[in-house]
């Protein structure tokens, strides 16, 4: 099944497109909800000391 953009001039979008620009977004998110854990745990850890 092949989806399509709607804009003007627009194209055929594959499935695989489709999944590939959808693990992009999440491999964003998950890089940013990474960088709060890393400042998260550093934190703690001046805490503790």
């Amino acid at each position: 099944m092949k989806g399509k953009l709607n804009a003007p001039g627009s194209r055929t979008v594959t499935p695989e497109e489709m999944e590939l620009s959808r693990l992009r977004v999440e491999n964003a998110r998950l890089k940013r909800e990474l960088e709060i854990v890393k400042k998260a745990a550093a934190y703690f850890a001046r805490a503790v000391l």
